[in-house]
């Protein structure tokens, strides 16, 4: 299978801030939860659309300080592809090539919202593929 980026978009994106202004005087040590959810759709026979989900929520003493859901999509021209291994495209190869799309913005958000900047460390979707079919989750579909 041979895939190639042609677009990479912001589809959706949300901030929260709840406590703001009150919570600039706290000092910042959250409880940090993040979340990624990879996904997708075929839209034509050579062309695919990719999404990669990230929700960041930090809470200081279990109250929610900062939330952060961004959803990166990227086209992806696709050529000699077969629908068995659209599967591993959309669950390995498309949300590793959107990735540093989505830190970035995860990144910016935080500085903008008065934050540190919340550093995401890199992801081995490989990994977070193969847990995902040892723990019998359905392989994103296209």
């Amino acid at each position: 299978m041979k895939l190639e980026l042609v677009r990479v978009y912001t589809k959706d994106l949300s901030f929260e801030n709840p406590l703001s202004p009150g919570i600039f005087g706290e000092e910042w040590k959250p409880e940090v939860e993040m979340r990624m959810h990879a996904g997708g759709t075929r839209l034509e026979e050579s062309l695919l659309e990719a999404t990669l989900q990230v929700s960041v929520e930090a809470r200081l003493g279990g109250r929610p300080a900062m939330l952060v859901e961004v959803v990166v999509a990227g086209l992806f021209a696709l050529a000699e592809a077969t629908d068995e291994e659209l599967p591993r495209a959309l669950g390995v190869t498309c949300p590793a090539m959107l990735y540093p799309y989505a830190r970035e913005t995860v990144t910016a958000l935080s500085v903008r919202g008065g934050f540190p900047p919340f550093i995401m460390q890199p992801a081995d979707f490989d990994e977070i593929h193969r847990r995902r079919l040892e723990a019998g989750a359905p392989e994103p579909a296209a």
